[in-house]
């Protein structure tokens, strides 16, 4: 009974998303996303999983990042207000990535989404817009990560690269420093009506794609569940966009290789 209550309520939820979707403006439709920015920014959304666990434990397929030349140089969270972060660092390239952790529990959603808490102790951490002295190339998150993400990007002029993002981005000041910012989006998730100002506010996103292809249902402990709220998952998202953008970039395959979720 209990099952059949939310699939039923998780209907009513996407019903109700896709007629808002009918009604938003014109000018926030946004393009789909191709197999060449698949590619392009399949390492911040893989980045964007992969903050979500800390020892590999509660997730099926964790992203080895390292196979396209990326390490984790550092992890740090859950601090009293739940902030977390991963810090990414190519030696190759010299790029340096701070990933940051979407709502997770109940102290993100308090501290994160409807008290600014979480926004403060970033900003505290990365005053001088540096990670233990060493410089920041990018911004990445999902749901909660992703406004964390755009707000350090904001308050920084570092770019960032953010998925299903939270509406929310906490602008201390209108001074909006200018920056490379993507934003990447499932059909349908359940944030999606709530970004609207984003997607019109050209000096905030610069980019932005959604993905239109669904997703599979996603697996939490023993249930399987489908529709908005599954499709806000990170995990299912990231695959989908490594799938699409393997097409044209070799390397990508490496992933494929190895994760069961990615040959199919």
């Amino acid at each position: 009974m209990g099952t059949r209550i939310r699939l039923n309520f998780q209907k009513a939820l996407k019903f109700l998303l896709l007629m808002l979707a009918m009604i938003l403006p014109t000018a926030c439709v946004t393009p789909s996303l191709n197999k060449e920015n698949a590619a392009k920014y399949a390492a911040y959304a893989m980045m964007s999983s992969d903050v979500y666990h800390k020892n590999g434990a509660d997730k099926v397929s964790p992203f080895p990042i390292e196979k396209i030349d990326w390490k984790m140089e550092k992890t740090a969270g859950n601090n009293e207000h739940g902030l977390a972060y991963d810090v990414y660092f190519n030696e190759k390239s010299g790029e340096r990535i701070v990933a940051f952790r979407g709502t997770e529990d109940a102290t993100d959603w308090k501290d994160g989404n409807l008290l600014p808490l979480q926004y403060d102790d970033a900003d505290r951490i990365f005053a001088d817009c540096k990670t233990d002295n060493n410089e920041i190339t990018a911004f990445a998150g999902h749901s909660l990560g992703g406004g964390l993400a755009l707000h350090m990007s904001v308050e920084c002029g570092i770019p960032a690269y953010v998925f299903d993002t939270s509406p929310k981005v906490d602008l201390h000041n209108r001074n909006i420093r200018p920056a490379k910012r993507v934003l990447i989006y499932q059909k349908g998730e359940i944030l999606q009506p709530l970004r609207i100002f984003m997607l019109v506010q050209k000096d905030l996103i610069s980019e932005s794609y959604v993905h239109n292809r669904d997703l599979k249902g996603c697996v939490k402990g023993e249930e399987i569940f489908e529709g908005a709220i599954c499709e806000h998952d990170m995990t299912n998202l990231a695959m989908a966009i490594l799938k699409h953008g393997r097409q044209v970039n070799n390397n990508l395959q490496k992933f494929c290789d190895v994760l069961p979720g990615c040959k199919r």
